[in-house]
């Protein structure tokens, strides 16, 4: 071994030039991020010291490389779901534009108006997840229209 090498590694600095595989502690620490959203409750999850991860972003490459590949395929995820609910709110939308109340038709036509442009975006983003939470609650409320009307009045 070159005598820099040895001091790097007497030093424990070694993990900065020779490339290791993950422990058992990283592989673990790495699927409980999938559950959590921040690292500290991962580590903390794991038995692990909070700042623990950071430690080994910085000194193991693969390391780094396998948690930055979480935040994408995390947000990826997010786009699915978001599509899903967006495809979801569409649906419950186009039938209340087929009801036979003409209250219900007329606010599903402000509310597809007004949300009508957001469904090109091709961006998916805070604005947006809002916007569909958003959606989804004034498709409520229009249930709930709708179940207030068909219900008799009690005098």
């Amino acid at each position: 071994m070159p005598e820099e090498t040895k001091e790097m590694a007497e030093k424990g600095s070694c993990t900065d030039i020779v490339p290791r595989k993950l422990t058992l502690d990283q592989e673990r620490f790495l699927a409980a991020r999938l559950s959590y959203s921040g690292d500290g409750d991962a580590a903390s999850s794991c038995g692990l010291n909070p700042k623990t991860p950071a430690e080994w972003k910085r000194i193991n490459p693969e390391f780094k490389r396998r948690y930055d590949r979480l935040g994408i395929d995390a947000r990826t995820e997010a786009v699915r779901y978001l599509r899903a609910l967006w495809d979801q709110a569409m649906e419950r939308l186009a039938e209340r534009l087929d009801s036979s109340n003409e209250r219900t038709q007329l606010k599903a036509i402000e509310i597809a108006l007004a949300y009508g442009g957001l469904a090109r975006s091709a961006d998916v983003n805070v604005t947006v997840m809002d916007r569909t939470k958003q959606l989804l609650e004034e498709l409520r409320g229009v249930e709930d229209a709708e179940r207030s009307d068909s219900e008799p009045d009690v005098p």
